[in-house]
């Protein structure tokens, strides 16, 4: 009996300690459905660049794409590599799009997603866990 009794208390510990995962001390997702997506975007064409005002490219479509899937409103940030992964660690914005590879030099200060084509292309994420990481990599991963 006492074996059951740990293997109830094990098992409801655990239960109540997964419920918060993926953890997300920032809202990340809950701030992109109120108010916005904010995405880098550095100029790396056919990656990313701007046309004018119009941010474009393959990783830009991607990012519409994922926008579109969950409803939301994306507002692109211009700037170098430099200026915008500042900008990500600050949480200033959400992602980080420009052609980047998972050897890229930023990665001690920006995470990666996980590879969404051959060539290994990834897009810069703030490092640790949220909910807004967890969903578009979920995305990527059914592209």
């Amino acid at each position: 009996m006492n074996s059951l009794l740990k293997v109830c208390c094990y098992s409801a510990f655990f239960s109540a300690v997964g419920c918060g995962i993926p953890k997300d001390s920032r809202d990340s997702l809950e701030i992109a459905r109120r108010l916005s997506l904010k995405v880098g975007v550095t100029d790396n064409p056919p990656y990313s660049y701007f046309d004018g005002e119009k941010a474009r490219g393959i990783e830009v479509d991607i990012v519409e794409a994922f926008a579109e899937k969950e409803n939301l409103e994306v507002e692109y940030v211009k700037g170098s590599e430099t200026y915008l992964v500042s900008k990500l660690e600050k949480a200033e914005i959400a992602i980080l799009v420009g052609g980047f590879k998972k050897n890229t030099i930023w990665k001690e200060k920006a995470g990666l997603t996980s590879s969404y084509d051959e060539d290994k292309h990834v897009i810069l994420i703030p490092k640790g866990e949220n909910s807004l990481v967890f969903t578009l990599e979920s995305f990527l991963n059914n592209l």
